[in-house]
């Protein structure tokens, strides 16, 4: 009769959904099986499309979040929405170029990114990364944080609005580091207790290419550099380094001690 039936043990500890795939999409829901049985769930799905010009961008934000000079590393965290307005769902094709993608600074590690897409998965790509999902008409947000390195006291690297954006903000906090971004307006404003430096625009086409300048960075110290290196080490190298630079030390100040007194006889 085209339908059926199964049960389930429930689990307070499981989380429950349903779900079905429609032309190469995924269509989903979670379901709340606490107070027994849920009502009937419709699902709707949509024709798709590979067209990407259907997708475009919302509201986007760059926030620089933290410096660490002694690891010689920059924070990041960016918050992007794409939006499908079509009523068609937006489907890869198999080339790379149409999965949706995001770039990130050179050498960027440590990616962290959580998504409202519905099983979106990631794929490291030149530059950035990539999510291999369908996208269904409506907005989705994705938020994702990593580090890069830099050294001396000024570092850039562009950022591509791959979608454009409604909306764009780029801020760092004034007492963390400098921050210009001439293809967008300047501001200020206040979050909490810290006042941030803002640069923003709006209604963004799509491909535009921002340069991010962040200056004014902090420089490590010696005792930084090598208090950095000692976090790494395995905890069994730390007692014969410790003893090596107590004795480097002890050797240093004989040597400083003979020649002291050798100029004292001349």
């Amino acid at each position: 009769s085209g339908a059926f039936r199964f049960q389930i043990s429930y689990d307070a500890q499981v989380a429950y959904g349903v779900s079905v795939e429609w032309m190469g999409a995924l269509y989903g829901t979670d379901l709340d099986l606490s107070e027994g049985s849920p009502e009937p769930v419709r699902l709707t799905v949509y024709d798709a499309t590979s067209d990407r010009t259907v997708l475009i961008g919302g509201a986007s934000s760059l926030l620089i979040s933290d410096v660490d000079a002694a690891a010689g590393t920059i924070w990041a965290l960016e918050i992007v929405q794409i939006i499908n307005e079509s009523s068609l769902t937006y489907v890869p094709g198999p080339e790379p170029m149409n999965l949706i993608r995001f770039g990130l600074p050179p050498e960027a590690a440590g990616l962290q990114i959580d998504t409202s897409i519905l099983g979106a998965d990631v794929l490291q790509v030149d530059r950035g990364f990539a999510l291999t999902a369908s996208v269904p008409p409506g907005e989705y947000d994705i938020m994702f944080a990593y580090n890069f390195p830099y050294s001396g006291n000024e570092t850039s690297f562009v950022k591509t609005l791959r979608y454009g954006a409604s909306q764009v903000r780029v801020l760092a906090s004034v007492d963390l580091v400098g921050l210009v971004v001439e293809e967008l307006d300047e501001g200020k404003a206040k979050i909490g207790s810290r006042e941030y430096k803002v640069y923003e625009g709006t209604n963004v086409p799509k491909e535009t290419v921002l340069s991010v300048v962040l200056l004014g960075l902090p420089q490590a110290s010696l005792i930084d550099r090598i208090g950095h290196r000692m976090k790494g080490m395995r905890f069994e190298y730390l007692a014969p380094i410790a003893l090596g630079v107590m004795l480097a030390i002890s050797l240093g100040f004989a040597v400083w001690k003979r020649r002291g007194t050798a100029v004292e006889v001349d």
